[in-house]
């Protein structure tokens, strides 16, 4: 009996190194803590509760993508104290939680793309783990290609900190999103000035007096607050009220374009 026993332990040894060696050359499908997934202390890394350890999980990306078939590039890290191997998976789903646009894997010696169902992920490779690194992994850059206009789309992330003892003992995941929205069509017509919104885009004294009033006497706010930026700094100021005077009495600069 003890040799059976022996036996059963051995091969339940050997199939537990097989998986843990098989997830760290990337986690199953649908480990991402977004609706409808699961996340990796499921079965798996279950030695700590989600989101239970002093390590902090970074997602870094842009507020606004193109809804043309813009490339939004998003750089994910994670930092643990004491541990030394690393991992992620990721989606990417509109309001609906359905997966939207598409990732570019640019970098296949780090990162790999999967598909399961209707959804798309990507996730660490085994180089990716940069097993032996300690305290803070270097950390992955992902591309998301967007679609035509979804609205907002949140890039559902889970991460793992691991100890790289060749077990699933010892780790902590982490979980976090981060939203994206579709970059607003710009109000401003061919070039600035058209201050009070006027339907002719003219520029006119109207156009002076209601910049005036809007800086210096509490007036409303401009129809549209990129034709008052004169200059295009990003800024409304003085700058911007001597140009348009120069521009309309003196023959100064055309202000700057629309974007």
């Amino acid at each position: 009996m003890k040799r059976k026993y022996f036996g059963v332990t051995f091969c339940l040894f050997i199939l537990t190194a097989g998986l843990v060696a098989a997830f760290s050359s990337g986690p199953p499908d649908g480990r991402t803590g977004a609706p409808g997934d699961s996340n990796c202390t499921v079965a798996c890394h279950s030695t700590f509760v989600l989101n239970s350890g002093n390590g902090t999980l970074t997602i870094n990306g842009p507020s606004t993508y193109d809804p043309n078939g813009g490339t939004a590039i998003i750089n994910i890290s994670i930092a643990q104290a004491g541990q030394s191997r690393w991992g992620f998976e990721a989606t990417a789903l509109d309001t609906n939680n359905n997966f939207v646009g598409a990732f570019m894997n640019d970098d296949p010696n780090r990162t790999q793309i999967s598909t399961s169902g209707a959804r798309e992920y990507i996730k660490h490779t085994s180089v990716g783990t940069d097993a032996g690194t300690v305290n803070a992994s270097p950390g992955w850059t992902i591309f998301w290609v967007s679609p035509a206009d979804f609205g907002p789309v949140t890039i559902y992330v889970a991460s793992n900190a691991a100890n790289n003892n060749g077990f699933n003992t010892g780790d902590f995941i982490y979980t976090d999103s981060f939203t994206i929205i579709p970059t607003p069509a710009s109000c401003c017509v061919n070039f600035r000035g058209n201050v009070d919104g006027d339907s002719g885009d003219t520029i006119d004294i109207s156009d002076l007096v209601f910049l005036v009033s809007f800086m210096f006497s509490g007036g409303a706010n401009p129809p549209c607050i990129e034709e008052a930026d004169i200059d295009g700094s990003g800024s409304i100021d003085i700058s911007d009220l001597v140009g348009l005077v120069a521009f309309m009495f003196s023959g100064g600069l055309q202000p700057a374009n629309c974007l």
